[in-house]
C-alpha cells in the first residue's frame, strides 16, 4: 500500500483467547459473513440488473430500428430514454432520502419488469408497438435515477470507508461487464428468438434484483440515515444542487460527465448505422462492438484502480479523457469488423484509466444525510444535454456523414480534457 491509498479497514478484534478458541473464531467468521452478505446481494443484484437494463435498451433500439429502418428511429428511442433522466434526478433523490432508499429500489425493480413486458405484449398483439416502445424508454429514463443515486448511497453507508475504492471498483466492473454481457446476450437473443424475446430476459433480471434486495432489506436499512422529512420539495432538491455548485471538485467532475454523456449519445446513434452501412454487419456485429469496447473498459478500470493513485487521480482522469478521445480517430480508416473491434477495445481500455476513483472522491465529500439528493443532482446535471444530443444526432449524421461524426466525437472528448486541466482542485487530487 502506498501513502496515496486509503488504509484497509480494521477487521473484527481478536483477543488472545479468540486466537486459540475455535468457537470464538467461528463466531467472528459468522459475524463477518453476516455483514458481507447484504453487500454481496447488493453488488450481485446490481450486476444482474445492469445486464438486464443493457439487454432491454438494445432490444428497444432494435425493435425501433426494424420498424423505422432509419437513424431517426434509433435517435428517437435515445431521446425518449434520456429526456426524463434529468427530471428523474430532481424527484428521485429526494424520494430516496425521504423513504430510506431500499423500499424505493425494490418497488422500482418490479415496476420496471411490468413496463418491459408491456412492450412484449404490444409486439405480440401487433398494435401500437412504436408508441409503447417509446413509453417504455421514457419510463426507464425517468426511474433510472433510482439505481443511479440509490446504489452509491448504499455503498457509502453499508461499506466501510476504507473499502469504498474496492466497492466502487466492483461497481465499475459490473457496469462494464453488463455492457459486455448485455449486448452479447441481446445479440444472441435477437438473432435467434427476436427482440421481444430479449425483453423477457431483461424483465427476469429486474425481478431477480428485486428479490435479492428484498432478502437483505433490513440489514441495508440499518446502514441508511434516518428519513429526511424535508427531502421532498423545492428546498430539499436545492440542498443537493447547492452542495455540488459550492464544491469545485464535485462541480468539475459533474461537468465532465455532462459533456461526455452528450457526445456519447451521438456515439450510441452512429454505431449501429456504422455497423450496418460501413461494416455491412447486423445486430450481432453491432453488439459485438459494444461488448469489446466494454471489455477494454473493464481492463482499464482494473489497471486504473492500481495506477491512478500513483500518477495522481486528477491527472489520470484528464489524461484518460484526452487519449480516449483521440482513439476514435482510427475509426475513420477502419472498414472491417475485426479492425473496428480492436480500435474500440483500446479506446475503452484507455478511456477508463482512472478506474473507480471518481465515485470514491465524491463519497468523501458528500455528507450522509444528503447522499441520495447529491447523487441525484449529479445525475440530473450529467444527463441534462443527452436528450438534445439525441435529437441533434438525427440531423448531424446525415449532414456530416459517419466520418464527420467520428471527428466530432474526438474533438469533443479532447476539448473536455482541456477544460478539466484548468481545474486546480482536480489536478491536485491524489486519491
Amino acid at each position: 500500500m502506498t501513502p496515496d491509498q486509503p488504509p484497509e479497514p480494521p477487521g473484527p478484534h481478536v483477543g488472545p483467547d479468540q486466537g486459540t478458541d475455535p468457537s470464538h473464531g467461528r463466531a467472528a467468521r459468522g459475524l463477518v459473513m453476516r455483514r458481507q452478505r447484504p453487500v454481496n446481494n447488493l453488488l450481485l443484484g446490481t450486476a444482474v440488473s445492469r445486464i438486464g437494463d443493457s439487454i432491454t435498451l438494445i432490444a428497444l433500439i432494435w425493435i425501433m430500428f426494424e420498424r423505422t429502418q432509419s437513424a431517426g428511429g434509433v435517435a428517437l428511442v435515445q431521446f425518449a430514454y434520456t429526456i426524463l433522466i434529468p427530471i428523474g434526478g430532481l424527484l428521485v433523490g429526494g424520494v430516496l432520502d425521504r423513504f430510506r432508499v431500499v423500499p424505493v429500489m425494490i418497488a422500482d425493480t418490479f415496476a420496471k419488469a411490468a413496463v418491459i413486458l408491456a412492450v412484449l405484449l404490444a409486439d405480440l398483439a401487433g398494435f401500437a408497438v412504436v408508441p409503447v416502445t417509446l413509453v417504455a424508454a421514457l419510463y426507464l429514463g425517468l426511474t433510472w435515477m433510482v439505481g443511479g443515486a440509490g446504489l452509491p448511497t448504499l455503498i457509502a453507508g453499508a461499506v466501510e470507508p476504507g473499502d469504498h475504492p474496492r466497492a466502487n471498483l466492483f461497481d465499475s466492473l459490473a457496469y462494464s461487464f453488463s455492457a459486455v454481457a448485455g449486448p452479447l446476450i441481446a445479440g444472441i437473443l435477437i438473432s435467434t428468438i427476436t427482440a421481444p424475446g430479449a425483453l423477457v430476459a431483461g424483465s427476469i433480471c429486474s425481478i431477480a434484483y428485486g428479490l435479492l434486495l428484498f432478502d437483505v432489506r433490513h440489514d441495508l436499512l440499518s446502514h441508511v440515515p434516518p428519513a429526511s422529512l424535508g427531502a421532498v420539495g423545492v428546498h430539499g432538491i436545492a440542498e443537493g444542487f447547492r452542495l455540488i455548485l459550492r464544491s469545485p471538485l464535485l462541480l468539475s467532475l459533474t461537468l465532465m460527465f455532462v459533456s461526455l454523456n452528450a457526445i456519447s449519445t451521438l456515439y450510441a446513434v452512429v454505431l449501429p448505422v456504422y455497423a450496418a452501412q460501413t461494416l455491412n454487419v447486423g445486430a450481432a456485429g453491432y453488439t459485438l462492438l459494444l461488448s469489446v469496447n466494454s471489455i477494454g473498459a473493464m481492463a482499464g478500470t482494473i489497471i486504473g484502480r492500481w495506477l491512478s493513485p500513483r500518477v495522481g487521480v486528477g491527472r489520470a482522469i484528464i489524461g484518460a479523457i484526452a487519449l480516449g478521445g483521440l482513439l476514435f480517430l482510427p475509426m475513420l480508416l477502419v472498414t472491417t469488423l475485426a479492425g473496428a473491434a480492436v480500435v474500440l477495445f483500446v479506446q475503452g481500455l484507455v478511456a477508463s484509466g482512472y478506474g473507480p476513483w471518481i465515485q470514491t472522491l465524491r463519497m468523501r465529500v458528500i455528507p450522509p444525510h444528503l447522499r441520495s439528493r447529491a447523487f441525484g443532482s449529479i445525475r440530473t446535471m450529467t444527463n441534462s444535454l443527452a436528450p438534445f444530443a439525441a435529437l441533434a444526432a438525427a440531423g448531424i449524421l446525415p449532414a456530416v456523414g459517419i466520418a464527420g461524426v467520428w471527428i466530432l466525437i474526438t474533438a469533443w472528448w479532447v476539448a473536455t480534457a482541456i477544460g478539466l486541466a484548468f481545474v486546480r482542485d482536480l489536478r491536485q487530487s491524489r486519491t
